[in-house]
């Protein structure tokens, strides 16, 4: 899981990271050089079938989809490598571009 560089994404679907982010950086604005967290483990993982259903619609390319849901690229790739979690709006804007419910596009597997 990391945090999205880009603007229209910039929340990660799990906030733990950012706030593993947080807490480390205002420690070390603060003059301390190491801090001690305890960073709950992830409950589960979410795959996608973007891939499988970019090819079934036209063999539509990893750059038309972005286009589709005003994403970047970028974010769109990462989201269909399995890098990072979409939040719920932008998962909306994808199923909604193949024409499928949520759960045909995004499956969550718990640990």
């Amino acid at each position: 899981m990391f945090i999205s560089y880009a603007l229209d994404l910039a929340v990660p679907f799990n906030s733990n990271v950012l706030l593993l982010v947080l807490v480390v950086s205002e420690s070390l604005r603060s003059g301390h050089h190491s801090c001690n967290i305890d960073v709950p483990p992830e409950v589960g993982t979410i795959r996608n079938h973007i891939r499988r259903l970019r090819f079934a619609h036209n063999e539509m390319t990893r750059r038309e989809l972005p286009e589709k849901i005003a994403l970047t690229r970028q974010t769109v790739n990462a989201i269909e490598l399995g890098k990072y979690s979409p939040p719920l709006e932008a998962a909306f804007k994808i199923a909604a571009v193949f024409n499928e419910p949520l759960e045909n596009v995004f499956v969550y597997l718990p640990d």
